[in-house]
């Protein structure tokens, strides 16, 4: 994790094309920010690129807040959840790299927030249908369907001259691949034995980047009552 956050400040400050404050990526920035729902000439992929970082620290949180509830992490979860929330795997690397795997978690353990949301199968489920929606909302399903080559054109031309979709671009694959490197530990914390099948259920959310770790998170069993 130390590594990947290291290479990956040096690409965003170092190689991204056009450089963070360049004029691409202000415009970028100010198109979106002028209308985050429907920025006019915005490509689409991006825009649901974009879109996924609403969701992805909901997911962390689920996976992260349990392992922190017993308080043997050596730097505090939720301030760097929550500045991952707004500058992602920028906040996120420093922790994912200082933590340990804690496993021996009963619901007991768990603090109310956690316990009363982000376990609760119904906020969850809410959380699914978000995200599922982003890929009518930001209109990347139809775009796909109506111009499938001119659309991976336009988001291969923006990811490859301007430094903001480009970075942002690595950030959602990193937070993605962090989100699903937790799974295993997570399904040892609920009683799930076999790592093969934990694995395999790691790898298979990454198909459906932030998407897939969150209908995980809907559909993992319950931690154990008591320890």
């Amino acid at each position: 994790f130390a590594v990947a956050w290291v290479g990956f400040l040096t690409f965003a400050f170092g190689f991204a094309p056009g450089g963070v404050s360049g004029e691409a990526s202000q415009e970028l920035l100010n198109q979106i920010l002028a209308n985050p729902l429907h920025p006019e000439g915005v490509n689409e992929v991006f825009m649901f690129v974009f879109a996924l970082f609403t969701f992805i620290p909901i997911s962390l949180s689920c996976l992260l807040m349990p392992g922190a509830a017993t308080g043997e992490q050596k730097l505090p979860t939720t301030p760097f959840l929550f500045a991952s929330s707004f500058v992602g795997y920028f906040a996120l690397g420093p922790y994912m790299a200082t933590r340990k795997e804690v496993t021996d978690v009963a619901q007991s353990d768990l603090g109310w927030f956690t316990a009363n949301v982000l376990e609760n199968k119904v906020f969850n489920w809410v959380v699914v249908g978000l995200a599922l929606s982003s890929l009518v909302s930001t209109g990347v399903v139809s775009g796909l369907v109506t111009d499938f080559q001119g659309e991976l054109d336009g988001f291969g031309h923006l990811f490859s001259t301007t430094a903001f979709a480009s970075a942002s671009s690595v950030d959602i694959c990193l937070l993605t691949l962090s989100a699903a490197s937790l799974i295993p530990e997570d399904l040892k914390r609920r009683g799930v034995t076999d790592m093969t099948k934990a694995n395999i259920i790691a790898a298979s959310t990454v198909l459906l980047p932030v998407i897939g770790s969150t209908i995980y998170c809907a559909l993992r069993p319950p931690l154990p009552e008591e320890k």
